[in-house]
């Protein structure tokens, strides 16, 4: 069987010089050294919970999501309509529902796995349907809606930050 890893090297890199808040810390420009404390995952390996292989394929879009969010975000910067602000709010929203490390926590672990798939697949398949409305300039007001009476954490989230 092949590590999580190896299957998604470009999410986390175990040698990499950046911080993880289980992880590795940075202390100095040239070493990093282990947290003391509880690590997620089987055996105190590092994050294999949420980058096990039964979740690999999640990882890949979520990605892929926040890419193409962030293209938005640049194309609207400067003149957006209220419309628009609302669609990349829930855009936002989306993503972050997506990106939840509960699913694949509960995937992982088989607790609760068709259930987590289908708010990972629920989520981005809205995120493609909203993002899709905006590239075209085509208001979807019925399905933005419908989407922000469903999911409206956070209401003022600030798609800016995107940028």
């Amino acid at each position: 069987m092949q590590d999580a890893h190896e299957l998604i090297p470009f999410i986390v890199d175990p040698e990499a010089d950046f911080a993880f808040k289980w992880g590795r810390q940075k202390t100095d420009a040239n070493r990093t050294r282990r947290r003391e404390g509880r690590r997620h995952g089987r055996c105190g390996r590092f994050l294999d919970v949420w980058l096990d292989e039964s979740c690999a394929w999640i990882f890949p879009r979520l990605m892929a999501a926040q890419a193409r969010l962030q293209t938005l975000v640049r194309r609207h910067a400067r003149n957006v309509s209220v419309q628009q602000e609302r669609s990349l709010r829930q855009l936002v929203r989306e993503l972050l529902l997506a990106q939840a490390s509960d699913w694949p926590f509960l995937i992982r672990n088989r607790t609760a796995a068709e259930y987590a798939t289908k708010r990972v697949i629920d989520h981005l398949q809205r995120f493609d349907r909203l993002a899709r409305s905006l590239e075209c300039d085509r208001e979807d007001g019925d399905f933005l809606a419908q989407c922000e009476a469903q999911d409206n954490l956070f209401p003022h989230v600030d798609w800016r930050r995107f940028l």
